[in-house]
Formats: structure tokens, C-alpha cells, sequence
């Protein structure tokens, strides 16, 4: 960006786009561990299907699929 001569709108935006990718990191590595605590230690099926709904809601919401 500072080799272009990105503006300040610039700058703020890729900033907030690598706050956005921290953040889906996040959510995608905190769902993977519930979701593998659930299928190995509590042999929930139920806790399992839960979260997999939970975040396929999530995704699809994001990238606005029908």
C-alpha cells in the first residue's frame, strides 16, 4: 500500500479486511474445536449436527448464497 500511494480510504479498507480474515480465522478454528470436542468426547451427535448448522447459516449468509 505505502509503495502505491494507497490513500487513507485505502489503507482503512485493506485494514479492515485483515481484521475480517482475523476474525473468519477465528471463528472457523473455535467451530472446528467445538465441533471435534463434540464428536470425540461427548459422542453428542446431536451437539455435532448443531454446529455444522449453525455455521453452513453463517457461511451461506456470508457469501449470500440462496
Amino acid at each position: 500500500m505505502r509503495t502505491r500511494s494507497a490513500g487513507s480510504k485505502e489503507q482503512q479498507v485493506a485494514e479492515q479486511v485483515d481484521v475480517m480474515e482475523d476474525r473468519m480465522g477465528n471463528l472457523v478454528r473455535a467451530t472446528y474445536t467445538r465441533v471435534s470436542d463434540a464428536a470425540h468426547r461427548t459422542k453428542d451427535r446431536r451437539e455435532v449436527r448443531r454446529i455444522v448448522r449453525y455455521f453452513e447459516v453463517f457461511a451461506h449468509d456470508l457469501l449470500d448464497l440462496d
